[in-house]
């Protein structure tokens, strides 16, 4: 039951990061869903 916790909280991670760089600076200025600004952090 841990194991499978901690495996989900790393992917939740993962993909929380492949979509913060497709908007921004990284994606030629492109916004978020819902036309809000990214941060640059």
């Amino acid at each position: 039951m841990r194991f499978a916790t901690v495996t989900i909280i790393l992917l939740v991670s993962i993909i929380g990061c492949s979509w913060a760089e497709q908007c921004g600076r990284q994606a030629g200025g492109a916004q978020c869903p819902g036309g809000t600004c990214c941060s640059k952090y």
